[in-house]
């Protein structure tokens, strides 16, 4: 539970004659979780036109339209709003889709800050059928009375051409679509 670089040494003591001796000191870093996200693939991205691309994410008070990011297809919008998310509260997040006919989305949320989202409950939601061609995407979730307060991340992974499980890094079972992160913050 440190939050800064610290120094640590052991010291052993011999029960039986007294002698101790110490190790010389050793520096545990730390990397901030926001610096331990997995990364996502796609082989293919969102396709001609942005088809397989998300182009549109709306919870709470974020709207954010975007278009087909680049190779790697990841993009993390840290400069939009950041929504307030009460805990035990329903939120329904709205994603919109560019113009490929098989839509799919998986959202995830570090619910305790530690840079991943491999926790339990921390996949929110997904569909289980297409949104269509250009179709909006409205998925509900509650966040957890057990969700620690303050900002954290969270991932859309959308524009699948197959339904995601919980697959928040690496590839997914389709080549294409994209990932985008956001900052949320949990309030009480």
């Amino acid at each position: 539970s440190i939050t800064q670089p610290t120094y640590y040494r052991c010291i052993v003591t011999c029960t039986n004659s007294g002698i101790t001796d110490t190790t010389v000191d050793y520096l545990v870093s730390l990397n901030k979780p926001a610096n331990c996200y997995c990364s996502t693939s796609y082989s293919n991205g969102c396709g001609f036109s942005g088809g397989d691309a998300v182009t549109n994410v709306t919870l709470g008070t974020l709207t954010n339209a975007s278009g087909c990011a680049a190779s790697p297809y990841y993009t993390f919008y840290n400069n939009v709003t950041i929504p307030d998310l009460q805990q035990t509260a329903q939120q329904t997040i709205t994603i919109s889709f560019g113009t490929d006919g098989s839509q799919f989305a998986g959202v995830w949320i570090d619910y305790n800050q530690d840079g991943d989202f491999s926790d339990a409950g921390e996949f929110v939601a997904s569909n289980a059928t297409s949104a269509g061609a250009s179709g909006v995407l409205p998925l509900t979730f509650t966040v957890p009375v057990t969700a620690t307060l303050g900002q954290t991340r969270m991932r859309i992974r959308g524009g699948d051409d197959s339904q995601l499980s919980n697959t928040p890094c690496g590839a997914s079972a389709s080549t294409w679509g994209e990932t985008e992160d956001y900052l949320v913050n949990i309030t009480g």
